[in-house]
């Protein structure tokens, strides 16, 4: 290609060879001007650059700032919304329920400590190791008498 005047590769241009002394964009031809004729100091701003943005680290954003989907892996810091979490989530510790109704146990074993020491019995039928001696009050079935020969005060 012929050019007149200073070929602009070969020789800096200098102000006899801009007319109007200045280069606006409509002097300047379209696919010109790649990425390495920019000096990376140039303070272009991104609202300036069209396209494809398929690297901005450079501008202190993280990688999740171009995606819609983001791994937790990569969540450091900041609140998920509740709806963002399952209806049933599973809890790895259950140490933070604190108004966790007995209705709501299913299985599981409680610790002795959360039942009253004299714990009263809704029923005895499952009292199996209990002493006579410990019988304050009632009635003891006939059945679990002796059956032997009576004296004057037990019956043998």
């Amino acid at each position: 290609m012929a050019y007149i005047g200073k070929q602009p590769t070969k020789v800096p241009l200098t102000s006899e060879d801009i007319v109007d002394e200045s280069i606006e964009s409509a002097d300047i031809k379209e696919g010109t001007i790649v990425n390495s004729d920019i000096n990376a100091a140039a303070g272009i701003v991104t609202s300036k650059v069209t396209g494809a943005v398929t690297s901005i680290t450079s501008h202190g954003l993280a990688t999740s700032a171009t995606t819609d989907t983001t791994n937790a892996d990569n969540i450091g810091s900041g609140t998920l919304p509740g709806a963002r979490l399952p209806a049933t989530l599973p809890a790895k510790s259950g140490v933070n329920l604190t108004a966790l109704n007995a209705t709501e146990l299913t299985s599981g074993t409680l610790p002795d400590a959360r039942l009253p020491a004299t714990l009263p019995a809704k029923s005895g039928v499952n009292l199996t190791a209990l002493n006579a001696s410990e019988l304050a009050s009632g009635t003891v079935a006939p059945a679990r008498m002796g059956s032997g020969t009576a004296s004057s005060s037990t019956i043998l």
